[in-house]
């Protein structure tokens, strides 16, 4: 064999030998990445909720046993069915709360959570008729009529230049859909909800319609705006759709 071709055999094999190797390497199990942490919780099954007794004289209230939410959390319950101001209480070392809020059998609860600046994903519930465990708010309409965002819309930080979002109601269902209203719970300084058709609307089947969202903070507010938009399907089913709207209002 002449040096020229004992040059080229191992060359050929060294060629060879690196692919081998590089192979091998892109073989090697790749580490997971970080789970996604889902922020504070609240465990629907630690909850029990007691209507106002009018009769009675004693208010409504929804406690949490030990264990259903983080320690020291910020816990905040919206009553979707009246505009009065939300109620909030301090989570317990031992995880438990109790805090007060006028519910009315068959009124539906918004409960949000905020520990170490992070949000919980919103719970709603349905009250009973007597103390018991509260029933999850049903969306008769959950697998065709979508809204996004679905829960909540941060604005982020507000100064003195309006800020504007749009809230889309899609109709992935085989029929029409008729939406009654879209407003807020209770009215909000200098937030405006317009919907893009004036309500009652029909939305067809693959078609969407949209919410036009304006904040302009309100001049000398600092700290935080917040309060739920409420999207209210009445044909073929009755849905609900709570999104809460929150912003940061400063320079």
């Amino acid at each position: 064999m002449t040096r020229t071709a004992a040059r080229s055999v191992l060359l050929r094999t060294a060629l060879l030998l690196a692919g081998v190797l590089g192979s091998s390497c892109s073989l090697r199990p790749q580490p997971e990445p970080p789970p996604v942490d889902p922020g504070p919780v609240i465990d629907a099954d630690l909850l029990t909720a007691t209507p106002t007794s009018p009769s009675a004289m004693v208010g409504g209230s929804i406690e949490g046993a030990p264990g259903a939410s983080p320690a020291g959390a910020l816990l905040r319950a919206y009553n979707l069915e009246r505009s009065e101001a939300p109620a909030e209480t301090v989570v317990d070392s031992d995880g438990s709360f109790r805090l007060f809020l006028d519910v009315l059998e068959g009124d539906e609860v918004r409960l949000a959570l905020i520990a170490d600046g992070a949000r919980s994903k919103p719970l709603d519930v349905v009250i009973g008729d007597q103390t018991s465990v509260p029933t999850p708010a049903s969306r008769a309409l959950a697998d065709c009529l979508s809204v996004a965002p679905a829960l909540e819309l941060d604005l982020g930080r507000v100064g003195a230049v309006a800020v504007d979002r749009t809230v889309v109601i899609a109709n992935g269902c085989s029929f029409e859909v008729t939406v009654g209203a879209v407003g807020m719970r209770a009215p909000v300084d200098g937030l405006t909800v317009v919907p893009e058709v004036p309500t009652p609307s029909s939305i067809p089947s693959g078609a969407s319609s949209k919410v036009l969202i304006r904040y302009e903070a309100p001049s000398g507010l600092l700290g935080a705006m917040e309060d739920v938009l409420l999207i209210e399907v009445v044909a073929p089913q009755r849905d609900r759709r709570p999104v809460t709207i929150f912003a940061e209002v400063g320079p």
